[in-house]
Order: structure tokens, then sequence, then C-alpha cells
């Protein structure tokens, strides 16, 4: 008897390996039934333990094979807690993983932000600094020119203007090393003060 309870155990374990059948229906439809001792479903487990077939499937036991078809096509058992437990934990490695992919995708944006505002910034800078140097060059040319072509000059008495025609046609002669006669002044004249 203990030969046929040990292969009636390992029997509903390879049924339960091969399909999903609940532990509690093959215990009241399989093992149950060998504990009250009932002759069809021993008659038939001795018959496979004297036959001792090559090929043999729990499906050869007549009783077995009749839980297994009453259970063929059927939706799988319900879930247990294991798989409630990792579908949890897949879900949450599904968030964490769109979480991560957000914050990439928010430090993409900040580091793109960051290039474009020093892109920006960097770019006004050398136009302010471009149109301060041409300003300066601008005004230095400016004053060079006037400084090489132009002198004004103004007086209060008249005879000051005769001292500083002097001063100025010497000026010339040494700066443009030409004579005196050769240079041509453009005069204006205030009402106030004479300016040439």
């Amino acid at each position: 008897m203990s030969a046929l309870c040990a292969m009636a155990v390992n029997l509903v374990q390879e049924v339960q390996a091969a399909m999903p059948i609940p532990s509690d229906v093959l215990n009241s439809s399989f093992l149950d039934r060998i504990s009250n001792s009932d002759t069809k479903v021993i008659t038939e487990l001795q018959l496979a333990l004297a036959e001792r077939a090559d090929k043999f499937h729990p499906r050869d036991i007549p009783s077995l094979h009749d839980v297994m078809e009453a259970h063929t096509g059927r939706a799988p058992v319900g879930a247990g807690t294991q798989m409630i437990i990792e579908k949890t934990q897949i879900e949450k490695s599904t968030f964490d993983l769109h979480m991560k992919q957000l914050e990439f995708d928010f430090q993409s944006w900040k580091v793109f932000d960051n290039k474009m505002a020093n892109f920006f910034s960097a770019r006004s800078h050398i136009q302010r600094q471009w149109k301060l140097d041409a300003l300066t060059e601008n005004k230095a040319a400016v004053k060079q020119y006037i400084d090489s072509h132009c002198k004004f000059l103004s007086f209060e008495m008249p005879h000051d203007l005769e001292a500083g025609l002097l001063k100025f046609y010497n000026s010339i002669e040494k700066k443009l090393q030409l004579p005196s006669k050769s240079v041509v002044l453009c005069s204006s004249h205030h009402a106030d003060k004479p300016t040439l």
C-alpha cells in the first residue's frame, strides 16, 4: 500500500507540473479516493505498477485521465501571491524606468538650455564688444583726421589772432615740412569771437 501511495503522490506532482490543476481538485478527485480505499483507483494503480511500462504517463491511469480531461482547455488557475507580487514589481519597474527616462530628458533639456543661454549671451557680448570697438576706432580715426587736417582757434582779442596764426603757421611748417605760402587756410568768423 505504501508503494501505491508513493506512486499516487508522484503522479499528482507530475500532473501539477504539466497542467494548472489546483491541489484541492487533485486531492478530492484522486488522493482522497485512495485514502478512502476506492477499489477502482487502487486497481488502476496496481495494474500500472504491475505493467511497469517504459512510456508510462499519468494519463494512463483512467481516474487521472478523467481529471486531466476535465481541466484541459480551461482558464488557468487564479493568480497566486507570487504572481501578484511579480506583477506589482513589473509595474514598479516600469514606472521607475519612465521616471528615469523623464529625468534624463529633463537633464538633457537643462544642458541644451544652458548651452543656448551661454551661446546667446556670448553672441550678444561679442556684438556689444564689436560695436564698442568700432565706436572707439571711429572716434580715434575722426580725432586723428581733425588733428592732422584741421585746427580750431579762438581768440579774445584781435592782437591774439595774429600771434595765434603765426604760431599755427610755424607748427604746420614743422609738421608738414612745407613753406607757409603753400598752406591754404579756410576761416570762418563768429560775430562775437573771430575763429579760424
